[in-house]
Parts: structure tokens; sequence; C-alpha cells
């Protein structure tokens, strides 16, 4: 796919010409059309200014107090709109087409009243009383998925993930929740305007005998999704390549849901790969089946961490813009009908942040920037991550910040400028050895790399890499503590930090048991209510070895988040805790994943 942008002004008509060039420079072949203008009818509605990929400003206006304004705005396609009241509060009053009452949800940063809605195409009327002194903003913006509600962490002390949180990190930020059940908050968030979709399995999937259409419609037609009106729909987890045995009956049993009278006016969104790219594979026909009935593509995009910016602006070409303008190409529209689905997956059981000296935070940041500015992007109908289980408390709050960066304030610069390359430890994942480290053995040997063949895997890097087998192996003595110790550099006085370390006892990893490993900080200041150590299984799919899902091997994770006090501070780790020893005389531990990193904090905290 050869691929040039420009901007091609509204009045004006080009012609595109491409040839094919011999290395002698002769022409091998030539194509030309003709470019017609494409003007946005909306693009002559007043105040209408698209500010990203994701955004488009329908109207922003000061608000002087009285007691009514009614103000129109158009909506250019399909899709979520977005209220908001800055410098006003939630007593203002706001009724949509003479028909509909906005109900504000507080952003809980800065207390503006917002509300979004999924409007149809066309001009409406806003009607606003008890006003003051403030401003109105509507805007165009993208489906914004949370998946999912309820859900805990795999590492539990990143939780609760309840509605508390939710409500302070991530609701005001989104328009629709996946749930796998039937919530306790459905309610509420149907009262805003705001959707609910339920979680659906694909029956078939992983099986030897294809499923009957029968049996996939009726698995389909009894979720909560489809029977309770309250939902907007169902979320299919998850359509991979496969035969035409499966597709058919699958395809069969979506055209048979939209039939059904519960379904109606409600969407099926399918968790997918590349379905829609090769018009001569089964998956193809499903693709224009789901387009056809104006269903969701949810397209699973978990890119795992590269080691250098490069790599990463490569990766977004390959499983960004090629799948875009392939899938286009193949299917017309398809944007309109794409949700890109990220992944969280920050830490075990399953990370793509799999690269302790990479900026992670950096990396997702990228990753919303690339798909909020590049051409070959525009016009998506969502976006979402995925999974919340899968995901730490901070990465989690960060990506609905960058959520409403982009798919909400519309912006296309960074919101971060952290380094993608972290200054701060030289070697944490001990690749080469003791470089940078200085030993302080309890006797000869005590201290000395080692490798564990699997543990990378085991811990739970993804997809798979030799990086993490590798590390720093204390063996305990009862004469005093190994202590390994760094410097820790570049950090800015009064910051927020985050260490991470992941260890386990190699001779018995089958064992669930806490490590004893203390890490220490000179000159800063500990926030212990978000610094913890747990041991965690290792994820069922991670098998290696003797290790599976009925016997998992169990992992030490500890993190600890600071404040710096100083632009260098000692990071010592010990096998003592204080003056007696962490666990028992011989114990072998190997450790690795020394992440330091920025740790992100609310503005408000």
């Amino acid at each position: 796919v050869l691929r040039e942008s420009f901007t091609q002004p509204t009045d004006v008509r080009c012609r595109l010409t491409a040839r094919l060039f011999s290395p002698n420079n002769t022409v091998l072949l030539e194509r030309s059309r003709a470019v017609e203008p494409q003007a946005d009818p909306a693009a002559d509605e007043p105040g209408f200014k698209v500010l990203n990929n994701f955004v488009a400003e329908l109207l922003r206006r000061p608000l002087a107090p009285g007691p009514t304004l009614t103000t129109p705005f158009h909506n250019p396609r399909d899709g979520w709109i977005f209220f908001a009241l800055p410098g006003l509060s939630d007593r203002v009053k706001a009724e949509l087409n003479q028909r509909v009452s906005l109900k504000w949800r507080l952003n809980p940063l800065d207390r503006t009243p917002e509300a979004m809605l999924h409007l149809p195409k066309g001009t409406h009327t806003l009607q606003l009383s008890g006003l003051g002194s403030g401003e109105l903003i509507v805007r165009a913006v993208p489906e914004i998925i949370y998946s999912q509600y309820p859900s805990t962490p795999h590492l539990e002390p990143f939780g609760p993930y309840d509605w508390v949180f939710l409500t302070r990190h991530v609701l005001s930020e989104v328009n629709t929740l996946v749930t796998g059940g039937v919530p306790d908050r459905l309610e509420e968030w149907q009262a805003e305007g705001r959707k609910w979709l339920v979680h659906a399995s694909l029956p078939g999937l992983g099986e030897k005998i294809p499923p009957s259409a029968d049996q996939v419609y009726s698995t389909w037609a009894s979720n909560p999704g489809v029977t309770q009106p309250e939902f907007g729909g169902i979320i299919v987890d998850e359509f991979m390549l496969t035969s035409s045995e499966r597709y058919q009956p699958w395809t069969e049993a979506m055209v048979r849901l939209h039939q059904h009278p519960g379904f109606a006016g409600k969407q099926f969104y399918a968790y997918c790969n590349d379905l829609f790219q090769n018009p001569y594979l089964p998956a193809f026909s499903f693709s224009q089946t789901l387009l056809l009935h104006n269903g969701r593509f949810a397209l699973e995009r978990y890119l795992p961490l590269p080691a250098t910016e490069a790599e990463a602006r490569a990766q977004f070409d390959k499983e960004f813009r090629h799948a875009s303008l392939v899938g286009a190409h193949q299917l017309p529209g398809l944007n309109e009908h794409l949700v890109i689905v990220l992944g969280y997956m920050s830490d075990p059981p399953e990370m793509l942040n799999r690269l302790p000296q990479i900026n992670y935070k950096a990396f997702i940041d990228m990753q919303m920037n690339f798909l909020a500015t590049d051409p070959a992007m525009n016009g998506l109908f969502g976006i979402q991550e995925y999974l919340s289980s899968y995901a730490d408390e901070e990465v989690l709050r960060w990506a609905h910040r960058l959520f409403r960066h982009y798919c909400i304030e519309g912006k296309r610069t960074r919101f971060t400028s952290e380094p993608y390359l972290l200054p701060h430890i030289k070697n944490p994942d001990f690749l080469d050895g003791m470089d940078g480290w200085q030993a302080e053995p309890a006797e000869s040997g005590a201290i000395q790399p080692g490798k564990l063949e699997g543990f990378s895997w085991l811990q739970g890097r993804y997809p798979r890499i030799a990086q993490g087998d590798q590390g720093m192996l204390f063996k305990r003595s009862s004469r005093g503590p190994n202590r390994l110790h760094q410097r820790l550099q570049a950090l800015q006085p009064g910051h927020w930090y985050s260490v991470k370390l992941i260890s386990a006892d190699v001779l018995h990893l089958d064992v669930k048991q806490k490590m004893g490993l203390a890490v220490e900080l000179d000159h800063v200041h500990l926030d212990s209510t978000r610094s913890f150590h747990y041991v965690f299984p290792s994820n069922y799919a991670h098998t290696f070895g003797p290790y599976h899902a009925g016997h998992p091997a169990w992992i030490n994770y500890q993190r600890i988040v600071f404040q710096a006090l100083k632009p260098s501070v000692e990071l010592t780790i010990s096998d003592w805790r204080g003056t007696t020893p962490g666990g028992p005389e011989g114990q072998e531990i190997l450790f690795n994943f020394i992440e330091v990193k920025p740790y992100f904090r609310e503005e408000s905290e």
C-alpha cells in the first residue's frame, strides 16, 4: 500500500497521477484520476471546526446570565455528542429538541457539568435555562468504551475498580461501558443517555467441532444485551481467521439475531483481528454482513512495547495505518464502523509492558496521538482499552486522561513530555550482568547473575521474549544480608516516581510465598498507601514446563511509590528485612524488571 496525504481546498479540482518506473527511469505503468472537491456540508455551519481525527467542535459560545437560551447545532454524522458548560453549575437545565433533558455528570477535576448523547445526523436544538456567566461547548466525539464493569485487577492491591474509583477516574471520559452481566448501576448510567454493552461468548471458538447456527443463535439471543431493553447490544469475544465451517453458522446466527424483536435498535460488536483484508477468506463474507447490519468491528491491537521509538512508529504504520487503508479498500466505509481496541496490559499476569527500560505510558500516548492525527485513521467510530483487570491503577487512570485529551478535547499534541527511554536506572533487567550495580554479598558467591528458562513468560511478558529469563540471583545467608545498590539519576525533587521489582524462588516456583526482599530508598517520601508486595499465580495461558492453569508458578511483585527529595537517591535491594533474614537460609531468589519511572498523580492530589 502506497500512501500520500494532502489537503485539498474545497473549491479546487485535483488530478492524481501515479507512475511506476524501471531502473533506467522508463515509465512502465501510469494511472491517473480526477479528485473532485469533497466539501463537508457541516463545514459551512457556524462554529464548526475539525480538531483531530476523533473530534469536531460544533459550537462554542460565551454564556451570559439570563432565563433561557436556544441554539441550534449540526451533527455531521450519527454518533456521540459531548456537551459542557465551563464556569457554570449543574443547576443549569438543558433540553434537547424539546423532548430530552440532559443529565449532567460533573467532571471530577474541575466540576464542569458535562453530558454525552448518541444523536442522529442532522440539525438539533439545545435549550438552556437558569444561566450564569460561562461557556457552552458542543463537540462530535467518538464512542469511548470502558471494559469492563465490574472487574477486579489480577494484582488485587491495585483495586478495587469499583463505581467510586470509576466515578473519580473513568466515567467522565467514556460514553459506553461493557459488562459481564446485569450491573448495579444500570439505571444511573442509562439515565445519562450513555450506553451499556454486554460481553458475549463465541460458540465454537477453540472447539474441534463447529457449532450449529441454532447453538450460536441460542447463546446470543439469551444474552441480557438482547433480552433486556436497557442495553445497547452485545460485544462478542472473539472472531479470528478460521474455516467456513465456523463462519457459516456465526454469520447465519448474526443475521437471525438482527431479526429478534429484542435486538431492534441495538448493535452487534465483534472483537476481531483483520477479518476484512482478504476477500477470498471465509471471514470476509462475515465482515460484509456485519457492515451491512451496521455492526462494529472491535479491532484488537495489543501492541507489545518496542525497544525504540522508531520501532514503535513502524508498528503503528503496520498495525494501524496499513490495516485501515487495506480494510477500507476492501470494505468502503470501514472506519465509520471501526473501534480500535488497545491493550492496557501493563502488569502481570499478562503484560505488553515487557521492557523495564522503556516508558510504557509514553508508548500509550504515542499510540493515541497517531490515531488522533494520522490521515489514514480519520473517521474512526470508537476507541477502547482492553481489559481493566489487566491494568494497574496508574495506567488505567493514564489511559482515560488520554481519552479526554484526544477524544474529548480534540488535542493533536502529545499529552506527555516524559522520555521514551527511562533515564533513572542503568541495566534494570540485568541484561549486562552487574554493570551499573554495586554488590555486597553476605559471603562469596551469594550474589551473581542468574537465569531461569521461561521466567520471562511466567512473569507475564507478552508476546514471549527471551529478555526476562535472566536476572540477579541472591542466595540467602544467615551471616548477613545480600545487598545490591545503584544510585537513581535524573529525578526531579518534588515529583513522584515508582519502583517495580519481580522475583521468585527458583527452586520452589510452585510454592506460594513472599520472597522477603526489601527495597530501600534514601532521601524520599514514601507513599505507603500505593506501595505493596503481592504474590500472584502465572497466567493460565502462559504454560511452561510443569506450570499451567491447574499448577501455576508463583511470582512476587513489589511496587514502591515515592516522592523524590533530591535529584539522585540510593536504591538498595536486600534479602534481609532489618536485622533478620527475610526467609530461610539457602533460599535462591531470582529477580529482575527493576522499573523506575515517573508516577502519574492526579492534579488534585
